[in-house]
C-alpha cells in the first residue's frame, strides 16, 4: 500500500526533499538528468548500499554519466563508484567504464 500515489509532481516533491536535505528521497522524486547528478553530488549523505540499489534503476547512459560526475566531484566516491561498476558492468558496458 506504500505506492498507492502515483500521479503527482515528482519535481516538486524532489525539489522539497532536496531542500529539506533528505537527498535519497529527492532522488527517488527526480527523473531529470541534471537533477540527479546535481544531488549526486551529495552522495556523501547517502548509504552506499541505496547509491547501489538506485544505480540498478538507471538507464545507462545515465547511469556513467553520474558514476563521472562522482568521481569528478570527490574522490572519496571511488569505493561506491567501484561497487557500482562491478555489479552493473554488464548493463552499463564494461567498455564504456573504463
Amino acid at each position: 500500500q506504500m505506492n498507492m500515489f502515483t500521479h503527482y509532481d515528482k519535481a516538486y516533491i524532489g525539489q522539497l526533499c532536496e531542500k529539506a536535505g533528505l537527498m535519497q528521497w529527492a532522488l527517488e522524486h527526480y527523473t531529470d538528468t541534471a537533477d540527479l547528478k546535481r544531488v549526486m553530488l551529495h552522495a556523501h549523505q547517502m548509504t552506499p548500499e541505496f547509491l547501489i540499489q538506485y544505480f540498478s534503476k538507471m538507464p545507462p547512459e545515465t547511469a556513467l554519466e553520474c558514476l563521472t560526475d562522482l568521481l569528478r566531484h570527490n574522490r572519496q566516491n571511488l569505493q561506491v563508484v567501484v561497487q557500482v561498476a562491478i555489479k552493473y558492468h554488464e548493463q552499463i558496458g564494461a567498455g564504456k567504464i573504463v
